[in-house]
């Protein structure tokens, strides 16, 4: 076989999540020819799939020294770098990629994602508002455009964009859910307890679409419901503060100070640091509790 058709096997068997087979395949490819671009390229995806982030890094970087013409390996290597907490490196190398493939979406998408997380929020709108004019059936831009808004606290926006992101995949749960969470902050509490309950629907595990909900129920006075919701997120993860936290504010409401200063206390010890804590300090020290 030659280089090419073991590096096309490596993808295969990448894709289908055999990492130990591609690099079998990978190792063949190189040796016979060194200098095999797409050998070097899967690798790099082999290692950026096990979490090897600075090793994938120089892989695509070696990629794109043998083949400088391919876009492919900058777009991978931002990707690399920003699930390796390197957003401003990502931003440099999706740049480049914009420069030699500007038609390519997936590169817009991915300098957005990295402009939000870098809090640069209108260049992020910018790269996302062009992702859509090349790709208007991108979901996740739509979505990370209700992201965008929702930090910026616009939140009639938000959930506009919140709902274009349903409109093309209404079987997703997450939108639903980000939706919903908006409408709480934003007090429409009916509302968010009806996306969350959509969301639920799709995926019943969900715990932030339980954790929330549980919070917006407490906002319209449904304090059992509420701990329904708490009682469901805890069995899921026993270790969530926030579902202790405010499944102990709707115990406060409704008189059971015992069970509220039980599960705010839990709240503490799992995370201390905790900003709603402070939050809703005045609820937490009548149950017993003292929050500075």
């Amino acid at each position: 076989m030659q280089a090419w058709e073991h590096a096309a096997e490596a993808r295969k068997k990448q894709e289908a999540g055999d990492l130990k087979g591609a690099m079998k395949e990978i190792d063949a490819a190189l040796r016979v020819d060194p200098a095999c671009a797409e050998a070097v390229h899967v690798r790099a995806h082999v290692k950026r799939d096990r979490q090897k982030y600075p090793e994938a890094i120089a892989d695509f970087e070696l990629a794109a020294e043998l083949v400088p013409s391919d876009y492919r390996n900058w777009f991978c290597r931002g990707v690399a770098r920003r699930l390796a907490h390197d957003d401003a490196g990502a931003v440099e190398d999706q740049s480049k990629a914009i420069e030699m493939s500007p038609s390519s979406s997936c590169c817009w998408a991915q300098r957005g994602l990295s402009r939000l997380n870098l809090a640069d929020y209108d260049d992020a709108i910018a790269d996302y508002e062009q992702t859509l004019k090349l790709d208007a059936a991108c979901w996740e831009a739509r979505h990370n455009l209700g992201v965008v808004y929702e930090r910026m606290k616009e939140f009639h926006r938000s959930i506009e964009e919140y709902t274009k992101a349903i409109a093309l995949k209404a079987d997703d749960h997450f939108a639903w859910c980000s939706r919903g969470n908006v409408k709480r902050i934003a007090g429409d509490f009916e509302g968010a307890v009806a996306d969350f309950a959509e969301s639920l629907k799709r995926k019943k595990d969900h715990l932030q679409a339980l954790v929330n909900g549980g919070i917006a129920r407490i906002g319209l006075d449904d304090f059992d419901g509420a701990i329904l919701d708490f009682d469901a997120a805890l069995v899921i993860n026993r270790w969530d503060a926030r579902a202790w936290l405010h499944r102990g504010r709707a115990w406060a409401k409704l008189g059971d100070f015992s069970r509220a200063k039980r599960d705010f206390a839990k709240s503490r010890e799992l995370d201390p640091w905790l900003g709603e804590i402070h939050e809703h300090r005045g609820e937490v020290r009548a149950a017993g509790i003292w929050v500075d």
